[in-house]
């Protein structure tokens, strides 16, 4: 029989999580993808017992579907995956009435990406916990400290600065509901960045702007350092499509990645511009030289 009446009076709920991974950050659908575990306790004295009239028993497990189970969900979720679902999943009981429910979950929230700095751009991103039916005088959430990181695996492309915690007040159908915001602070390793893509345009850069204007590219005969501007400037188009592939498609700002890349074009198209002047100059002394 399924106990599905809340506790009379006002229930506060103490609720913390554990942050185990971050799996992925999604930049051009804006989420992220995250492994925790959560621990929710509450007081429920219509599950209190007297232990010494039960041999001294002071807690067991009962199946989840037997009691009543607070309605707390994450409000700026895409999608959930409770770890459980296909096994049993008990809550444990205490003789004084102290419920514990703890379990694992993947969660995948709404994150707004800024992208202004990348790839050197910090985020944060939040989970927002609250009761979808109780307003704040039934369910008072609480969390005692700030979620734990003592089993959380790194992310290899993102690094974890920090995670706070905040109980806030979110209006939901007219209804006022307790709310508590996990907010996590990351930042993105730019080293796979510079060396797949700032280091070779440096480098393409470099040697295009270095042979345009060599002393033994001066003659005119040698047509090929015009060529090896263009091919430069279609090498750096095609890294920078790489680049914009890789963030949001934002009209807002433009990413610092993206304003090097076209400055480096910019770069070798004034140099392939100024090459061609100079051949034609060349070209026009040589030729008036020759009838002189």
């Amino acid at each position: 029989m399924c106990r599905c009446s809340p506790p009379d009076g006002r229930v506060d709920i103490s609720h913390n999580i554990e942050l185990v991974h971050i799996i992925g950050i999604n930049e051009l659908n804006q989420n992220m993808q995250v492994l925790v575990y959560i621990v929710q306790q509450w007081t429920d004295t219509t599950l209190s017992w007297k232990a010494e009239e039960y041999r001294g028993i002071k807690s067991t497990w009962l199946p989840e579907n037997s009691i009543w189970v607070p309605d707390i969900i994450v409000f700026n979720t895409l999608e959930n995956k409770m770890l459980l679902d296909a096994v049993r999943s008990p809550i444990k009981v205490s003789f004084t009435g102290e419920v514990t429910y703890a379990y694992p979950a993947i969660y995948t929230v709404l994150c707004q990406i800024g992208i202004a700095n990348f790839p050197f751009d910090d985020q944060v991103c939040k989970i927002r916990f609250a009761s979808w039916a109780y307003d704040e005088d039934k369910i008072l959430l609480n969390a005692t400290h700030k979620p734990l990181l003592k089993n959380y695996a790194p992310n290899e492309e993102w690094a974890l600065q920090d995670v706070d915690m905040a109980r806030k007040e979110y209006e939901h159908e007219e209804t006022v509901v307790s709310e508590i915001i996990y907010y996590i602070k990351i930042a993105r390793k730019p080293f796979h960045y510079l060396i797949s893509l700032v280091a070779p345009s440096y480098i393409i850069c470099v040697l295009s702007i270095a042979g345009l204007f060599a002393r033994f590219s001066t003659r005119h005969e040698r047509q090929e350092r015009f060529t090896l501007g263009v091919t430069a400037i279609l090498s750096m188009a095609v890294l920078s499509l790489v680049v914009t592939e890789k963030v949001p498609h934002s009209s807002e700002s433009v990413p610092l990645l993206i304003i090097y890349m076209h400055f480096i074009i910019i770069m070798v198209t004034i140099a392939t511009i100024l090459t061609s002047t100079v051949m034609r100059v060349h070209a026009k002394v040589i030729g008036q030289t020759r009838l002189v």
